[in-house]
């Protein structure tokens, strides 16, 4: 299961800060040979305790994930890499289908 940020909103200048990020654009992805799931999402990211403040860029993507993950929480941490190992079990072993029969 991998984990990537897509893409970092910021406000130009908060309390004197510069491009502090306030909502980040994620990314869970899984391959298990020709199969892949994904599940992609955006959360807020409180800017009301600047105290640790990183300055943009310095930033790296290990930290803005466990930004992200911390905001998400554990159970929708769970919920998202269990759709995207769902999603590739029913690539493996398919529930359904479509298509006509001619």
């Amino acid at each position: 299961m991998e984990w990537k940020i897509v893409q970092c909103d910021y406000i130009a200048e908060h309390e004197g800060k510069n491009k502090v990020v306030n909502n980040v654009h994620w990314e869970v992805v899984k391959t298990d040979g020709e199969y892949m799931g994904r599940s992609y999402g955006s959360v807020a990211i409180p800017i009301d305790d600047l105290s640790s403040f990183v300055e943009f860029d310095s930033l790296n993507e290990e930290a803005v994930i466990a930004w992200a993950k911390k905001q998400l929480g554990d159970e929708q941490v769970e919920a998202h890499e269990g759709s995207v190992t769902d999603q590739i079990n029913e690539q493996k072993n398919p529930t359904k289908g479509s298509g006509v029969p001619w």
